[in-house]
């Protein structure tokens, strides 16, 4: 799998989400991204505003082939090491990581944004596409000050210049590399990579039982377990897929 092939660039568009999903509908094949300098409408998690500085983010959206449904959720995990490692290539002085289950951070702030959506495949209910939307801080650019204080920028972690179309590139190439090894070797190798990756000491906020609870993602089982330690020292495994995040920073 080649994602970039095709490649379909904008100046702005409402999201590339929503982009990516029309030209879904109309036929275009898996490995299909939306790539835009601009989001009027970008969103990230539980329905939230993505926001993107004209120019300044690496803004784009996968067309990725059909799942099976049970394994959807792994894509995020494969995602958050794919924006990890990219980051890494391109400026291996920041120590990107990453929290459960896709968060991409620097120093505690957040460097990217990662949103999984998905749509039936035709004719397979058991079978999903995954639209997979990564949005990456690359250049420094105004934030509204609630976001400003939990963000940072590449350039900014990096403390030089570097272009977008640089990590945009290392990013689709890592993201094709990835694909290839989840599909052809399985979560075990997708896992291995996430755990090298992992913010120990990452904190986040889970429902459990229907209560926000603060938690540490000790680690994720190869069946798919995650490993919750709660903020007095309490241990509980609850299956990945069933997990419902609350509110975080």
């Amino acid at each position: 799998m080649i994602f970039g092939q095709p490649l379909f660039r904008y100046n702005a568009v409402t999201s590339t989400q929503d982009i990516a999903r029309d030209l879904l509908r109309a036929g275009e094949p898996p490995g299909t991204v939306v790539a835009a300098q601009a989001q009027t409408q970008g969103r990230g998690r539980r329905g939230r505003d993505w926001h993107a500085s004209p120019g300044a983010n690496v803004c784009v959206t996968a067309l990725c082939p059909a799942i099976p449904l049970g394994t959807a959720w792994q894509i995020a995990l494969l995602a958050g090491v794919t924006v990890a490692e990219a980051v890494r290539s391109v400026a291996p002085e920041v120590s990107a990581r990453v929290r459960f289950p896709n968060d991409v951070l620097v120093d505690g702030r957040k460097l990217a944004g990662i949103l999984v959506e998905t749509a039936f495949s035709s004719g397979d209910a058991e079978r999903v596409i995954p639209l997979l939307g990564i949005g990456i801080n690359v250049k420094e650019g105004p934030l509204p000050p609630e976001i400003a204080q939990r963000a940072i920028a590449l350039e900014t972690a990096a403390g030089r210049a570097i272009e977008v179309v640089t990590v945009e590139s290392a990013l689709l190439e890592g993201l094709s590399r990835h694909w290839e090894m989840w599909d052809g070797q399985g979560f075990g190798a997708t896992l291995t990579a996430w755990r090298a990756l992992a913010d120990p000491e990452a904190r986040r906020t889970f429902l459990l039982g229907g209560e926000p609870t603060l938690c540490r993602v000790v680690d994720i089982t190869g069946d798919g377990d995650t490993i919750l330690e709660t903020e007095g020292g309490h241990t509980l495994h609850v299956p990945a897929a069933q997990i419902i995040l609350g509110e975080d920073a």
